[in-house]
């Protein structure tokens, strides 16, 4: 009986962790945020769009410019749950062209134009991206991109 009740107990536990493994992202304008720590970096890219699906997602498109976010220092351990995109992070620095040392994501985000985050960590795998669309108002729309794989 302990045995069996041990058994679930441990099940359930395995269960319960692969949902609380998950990321979960909230992107604004100014900052992208996780219910986890940024331990590496993302993409961030700028879009042309060729084409939508039916819900206005885009489906063809070219990266106009792209920037890559990473960890300076991974001795320090002052990772972030936090990336501001406009203000300088502590112990983040962005990769542009041949520049590894900026301080500010160097793209900026304009009117009616489309971005995408590649690269961010899904359940320990860094397969998730999400899409980002500023509208004519300014505010800042995210849809995640399907995860097409074999598993």
């Amino acid at each position: 009986m302990k045995l069996n009740l041990l058994i679930c107990f441990l099940l359930s536990f395995i269960l319960q962790s692969c949902f609380v493994l998950n990321h979960k992202f909230k992107i604004t304008n100014d900052y992208i945020k996780s219910n986890r720590k940024f331990y590496q970096g993302f993409q961030f890219s700028e879009l042309k769009i060729d084409s939508l699906d039916s819900i206005g997602v885009p489906i063809t498109y070219k990266r106009v410019n792209t920037a890559y976010l990473y960890l300076n220092d991974y001795k320090k351990g002052k990772e972030s749950k936090k990336i501001y995109f406009y203000k300088q992070n502590s112990n983040y620095l962005w990769h542009y062209y041949e520049d590894w040392t900026l301080p500010i994501l160097p793209i900026e985000m304009k009117i009616n134009s489309w971005y995408l985050i590649d690269g961010l960590v899904f359940w320990g795998n860094p397969t998730l991206s999400k899409f980002i669309y500023i509208d004519e108002t300014g505010n800042c729309h995210s849809y995640t991109v399907p995860h097409i794989s074999n598993w």
